[in-house]
């Protein structure tokens, strides 16, 4: 009796703190949301969804509250999605992950005439990325500095940038987190299927499992967009990425549903086989010796237990996915800012289910 009472105690205990130690985040984040933009988050947990709340302003100027429909951009969390479509075309043998990406697009530069499917996926292709590697500012790429020099990141940037700049090592030698790999995956997406990559992931995953994606420009009048604009019109003036790389937008009742369907289970593809190997480790080294870049997806550790996650941002806009398979979790933000105490909340929800 005394050992079922421990147990009971242990179980009861352990998600009695781990609720209050949620409610006190939230509580935390509510108060510093309350007149700021769209802020948006869910936890599931033992494939329960125990939190799913939105926080904030999608029009500040209107004070229009966000809500569970709100949609946000999902920055480089797009990549896990390229890579499922990538995945797909091998399943359906239209490509393999091993073809030359020459196959595919005529245009490449000379160094990188060999470069694979496989080395863009994982970043080991050397090509420079066209926002991280850009030369535009020294400290990095600013919206006013777009705008004063009237760059724009679209389809023909991209393709010049890869063409003239220098590869930052030969493929397969090292590897280094490239946007431009996964613009030229979308390429790929599309010259294969014969349409748009949106309308592909739209048509292959989204609507298979009840998910419509909105685009900016085309189905979200700017009154329901959730961006802080520190200058005025820079995110139609300057964009936001390329589609394939940074550029699908969702909101969280949408990720929750994606969440259940493509990393909790497999509603997308067809084998069992294909799905381990879109959420499996590819064991190649990015930024340090325990951080490894899979298919559109970075394997990592916390405390010993195992984490698949990714994260995204850009000026006005930061998300983030985790998920821990050894304690049943799933976390999700989606914010439309940037600052770096919003980038420690999911990490410090994980805390709270890790004592």
């Amino acid at each position: 009796m005394k050992i079922l009472f421990t147990i009971l105690c242990l179980t009861f205990c352990n998600k009695s703190f781990a609720n209050e130690c949620v409610n006190k985040i939230f509580q935390n984040l509510e108060n510093n949301t309350a007149s700021s933009p769209a802020a948006a988050v869910l936890i599931i947990k033992d494939n329960v969804t125990i939190f799913k709340k939105t926080f904030g302003y999608k029009n500040i100027e209107q004070k229009i509250p966000a809500d569970l429909n709100t949609k946000f951009a999902l920055c480089s969390l797009t990549k896990q999605f390229t890579a499922q479509a990538i995945l797909l075309l091998e399943e359906r043998k239209l490509l393999s992950i091993n073809d030359k990406v020459s196959k595919y697009l005529n245009w490449l530069p000379k160094y990188a005439q060999n470069i694979t499917i496989k080395h863009l996926l994982f970043n080991t292709s050397g090509i420079p990325d066209y926002v991280n590697d850009n030369k535009i500012a020294e400290n990095g790429i600013m919206p006013q500095d777009m705008m004063d020099k009237n760059i724009v990141f679209n389809d023909e940037y991209i393709k010049q940038f890869i063409i003239t700049e220098k590869p930052k090592f030969k493929y397969a030698t090292s590897s280094s987190y490239s946007n431009s790999g996964y613009w030229l995956l979308g390429k790929i997406i599309e010259k294969i299927s014969h349409t748009t990559y949106r309308q592909f992931i739209n048509n292959e995953i989204l609507s298979k499992i009840g998910i419509q994606s909105y685009d900016k420009s085309e189905n979200t009048p700017y009154q329901e967009w959730p961006l802080f604009k520190a200058i005025p019109n820079y995110f139609e003036t300057v964009g936001h990425g390329t589609i394939s790389d940074a550029g699908l937008n969702m909101s969280i009742s949408d990720f929750e549903t994606y969440a259940r369907s493509a990393i909790l289970d497999n509603k997308i593809f067809q084998y069992e086989k294909t799905h381990d190997k879109f959420i499996s480790n590819s064991k190649i080294k990015i930024w340090n010796d325990t951080t490894y870049y899979g298919y559109g997806l970075i394997h990592s550790d916390i405390n010993g237990n195992k984490i698949i996650y990714h994260d995204g941002m850009f000026y006005g806009l930061n998300t983030y996915m985790l998920y821990m398979p050894s304690k049943n979790l799933f976390i999700t933000t989606l914010f439309a800012t940037n600052t770096n105490s919003i980038y420690q909340i999911p990490l410090m929800i994980e805390r709270c289910f890790n004592q």
